[in-house]
């Protein structure tokens, strides 16, 4: 049985903005390393687009430093699942569309045999945290207050505890957190 993982970029704030952060070395291996062990990653419509307009090139050309290009080529051999309702198409390989029905997508892909199954869009995260369907939680939260960006579980209804498996200090001032989901309430 697969597990879903929720992993993003925040602010100790909650803000999810992909233009405030520290990107680095580190940064990059420690999503790459997230990606070996991943086979679905699903995202949002903006996410993708913004993935889309980077990643492939990197992957293709092995433009970039070394953890940038394996991050690269990892996320391009990963399975991708947009959920958007107004997408018309998609330029990146390993790609398609989910327009409905994402809750029941994601309890058929958890049952099957596999690696993780990777969130990354801040409004799925939520989704998915309503519904009780996300397993862990790799926050990775950045050295910077701001009002840039989507929150975070601004409309979460109810309490879901978590325990802290690992954490680690980067070099750069993030810190990676890693949760289980102990509860739902």
């Amino acid at each position: 049985m697969r597990k879903v993982i929720a992993a993003i970029n925040m602010t100790p704030d909650g803000h999810c903005s992909h233009t405030i952060g520290v990107v680095d070395d580190t940064l990059h291996q420690h999503f790459s390393d997230l990606m070996a062990r991943t086979d679905i990653s699903i995202m949002g419509r903006t996410t993708y687009q913004m993935m889309e307009d980077y990643w492939p090139q990197v992957a293709k050309d092995k433009i970039g430093r070394p953890a940038e290009i394996q991050f690269a080529e990892r996320f391009e051999a990963v399975e991708k699942i947009v959920v958007s309702s107004t997408l018309q198409k998609v330029n990146w390989k390993n790609v398609r569309i989910l327009r409905d029905k994402v809750i029941d997508e994601v309890k058929r892909l958890k049952k099957e045999e596999g690696g993780y199954i990777a969130i990354g869009s801040p409004s799925l995260i939520s989704y998915l945290t309503r519904a009780g369907l996300i397993d862990e939680f790799n926050l990775l939260i950045h050295p910077f207050l701001t009002s840039k960006g989507p929150l975070l579980f601004n409309d979460l209804k109810d309490t879901t505890r978590l325990e802290l498996l690992d954490y680690e200090v980067f070099d750069s001032g993030v810190i990676s957190t890693h949760y289980t989901v102990k509860s739902h309430h």
